[in-house]
């Protein structure tokens, strides 16, 4: 798992209901595009506001329509149990992998943290990527916590969004050849990809497929630059959407809570 994986958003019509039609011309907007992959129903794709059936359909969408692209699916769960029950549901399809975030809410330590990826691990042959997001979940997973999951074969790869260069450093710094580290932070990955970091899943390239890989094309222009930040300085997807809805590409839909 290597390169520029899209955190997809999910499109919403004005009454609430997923924009299907929508979404596929989304992701053959990233088909165009040199990213490498997608990830669906990450915070960016608003997964705790979408049913079971609303993923399944989605997921089965993205299985048609992507070419040539890997597909993540993001697994975010209170316990091992439910973490594996969700697995299940989409390990059938023709996916590359999960991006899987430490149980939140219950504030786990770093053995707890260690034996959830490890049962996860062996409850499926499909890659598992890490995610560190201690500012959604309440958890933190160490870099050696990482570095000893990075021994199990199917764990490939960490995305890393706690904002911290130093711990993206020393986990660049002594991964094993193989393992990936991606940044999880927009702002933050021409600073990673300068550390050793291999690529990123990123919330902007929503917007501009392209930018983390031809950046120097882009640093010139200022109206860019500014939108760019403007995605950084909302809450999540609420910056995305705003934007891209200004570009005539979505409707400004998100489901409540967001607004």
């Amino acid at each position: 798992m290597k390169g520029i994986y899209t955190a997809l958003i999910t499109p919403f019509k004005q009454n609430g209901k997923v924009d299907y039609a929508n979404f596929v011309w989304l992701i053959n907007y990233q088909n165009e595009s040199s990213v490498d992959g997608i990830v669906l129903f990450g915070s960016t794709g608003e997964e705790k506001m979408l049913t079971t059936c609303e993923k399944i359909k989605l997921l089965r969408i993205a299985c048609d329509v992507v070419k040539n692209k890997e597909i993540y699916v993001g697994i975010s769960e209170i316990n091992t149990k439910n973490a594996i029950f969700e697995i299940k549901k989409y390990e059938n399809f023709n996916i590359n992998g999960f991006l899987i975030s430490p149980p939140f809410y219950v504030k786990p330590n770093q053995e707890q943290i260690y034996k959830f990826y490890s049962e996860i691990a062996k409850s499926t042959d499909k890659n598992i990527c890490l995610y560190n997001i201690p500012s959604r979940t309440g958890a933190f997973i160490s870099v050696s916590t990482v570095l000893k999951l990075a021994e199990n074969n199917n764990i490939v790869a960490l995305k890393d969004a706690t904002g911290d260069l130093n711990y993206a450093k020393e986990i660049n710094k002594w991964k094993k050849p193989g393992f990936s580290v991606l940044c999880g932070n927009d702002n933050l990955f021409f600073k990673m990809k300068r550390l050793g970091s291999d690529g990123g899943v990123c919330v902007f390239s929503n917007f501009l497929p392209n930018f983390f890989q031809q950046g120097s094309n882009y640093v010139q222009n200022k109206e860019i630059l500014r939108l760019f930040h403007r995605v950084n300085g909302l809450p999540n997807p609420a910056g995305i959407k705003k934007i891209m809805f200004e570009h005539s590409l979505i409707q400004n839909v998100l489901r409540p809570p967001l607004c």
